[in-house]
């Protein structure tokens, strides 16, 4: 996980220093802009594991810089961590329905913010290995974790040695 871009967009600047602290504790590197404009730009720019944006950044309502992140193809995939000092339980529901990957009200302990980057950076690389091991072809599918093989969603009992030769051709 170590050196993993992560971009903040947060206004207030103790806030900001306190998350780039601590996300550097955990080798992981924070670039930062106080805007969404800003931010929008920096995306289609660069490569980031993930975004933590305040909620109520000056010139983009947060939820409405949800939904744009979650509809650009470039910034689809990217998880969110959305921070915010209303308590606005409405707010969070709908930030999360929107797309963002976890939600943190202020004041928040910026060790567990780094925590919390750190599990979903997790899961995410367990689950693009995880997509690593199926392969798809038509209608096989092969499990190269498990050693499986299915043909229109029905397993097919092959040995080790089939299997390795239908991979092997596949």
């Amino acid at each position: 996980m170590a050196g993993k871009k992560i971009l903040v967009a947060e206004t207030d600047p103790v806030t900001l220093r306190q998350i780039v602290y601590y996300l550097s504790r955990e080798n992981l590197r924070a670039e930062n802009t106080s805007t969404a404009a800003a931010a929008l730009d920096s995306i289609r720019i660069k490569k980031y594991e993930m975004l933590i944006f305040d909620l109520h950044l000056p010139d983009m309502d947060g939820l409405e810089f949800c939904r744009r992140l979650k509809s650009e193809s470039h910034s689809r995939e990217i998880p969110l961590i959305v921070l915010s000092a209303s308590g606005d339980e409405a707010q969070e529901i709908s930030s999360l329905e929107l797309g963002a990957d976890d939600y943190l009200s202020k004041p928040f302990s910026p060790r567990i913010l780094a925590s919390r980057v750190k599990a979903i950076l997790r899961r995410r690389i367990k689950r693009a290995q995880s997509d690593n091991l199926l392969m798809r072809i038509n209608d096989l599918t092969l499990h190269r974790g498990r050693y499986e093989a299915w043909t229109d969603g029905a397993r097919v009992s092959l040995t080790f040695m089939e299997f390795q030769l239908l991979d092997y051709l596949a």
